[in-house]
């Protein structure tokens, strides 16, 4: 019999919204602006800061800079993130898991490989995309793979953050 539990269940949850949502705006075959609210011009503004902040994100993490990392996603109670199979109830609880994680490695690259983003509104924005990242711990063992991903982007006070997202690596 199979046993689903309450993370896999809001999991799942998060990914069918977000599958629903990009669904919902039809794509032309290999664009990578989606239209369904917002004009030409604001897509592709929408699209250039959203890669910004994401460039930001591989940038921080690559630097080890905790601070600026955990900028990527979004404080308010709204934000779930998962990682794996692990549920992560709101940003405090990842800036721990990542500070922590910092702390066991000597070096540490992320670096995209594509991604897709896709403005809804003028202040919401899905991207999917994928990146690799390889990370040397202090006992010099490295850890090297290609993760996926899939996140849900609020714009507040100018600035764009993960609402809701996912990642997994094998």
């Amino acid at each position: 019999m199979l046993t689903i539990n309450k993370y896999q269940m809001e999991t799942r949850f998060i990914l069918s919204v977000i599958l629903i949502v990009m669904i919902s705006c039809q794509r032309e075959a290999n664009k990578n602006i989606q239209n369904c609210s917002v004009s030409k011009d604001e897509s592709i503004r929408i699209v250039q800061e959203i890669l910004k902040t994401s460039d930001e994100w591989a940038e921080a993490n690559s630097n080890k800079n905790v601070d600026n990392a955990i900028e990527f996603w979004d404080s308010s109670t709204d934000m779930k993130y998962a990682e794996n199979g692990v549920f992560f109830a709101n940003r405090d609880s990842i800036h721990s898991v990542i500070k922590n994680y910092y702390k066991q490695t000597k070096s540490m690259n992320v670096e995209w490989l594509q991604r897709t983003v896709m403005p809804l509104t003028t202040n919401l924005a899905a991207m999917s995309g994928s990146f690799h990242f390889k990370l040397q711990f202090m006992n010099d063992e490295i850890l090297e793979d290609t993760t996926a991903f899939t996140g849900l982007f609020i714009k507040n006070n100018n600035n764009w953050s993960l609402i809701q997202g996912h990642e997994s690596f094998k």
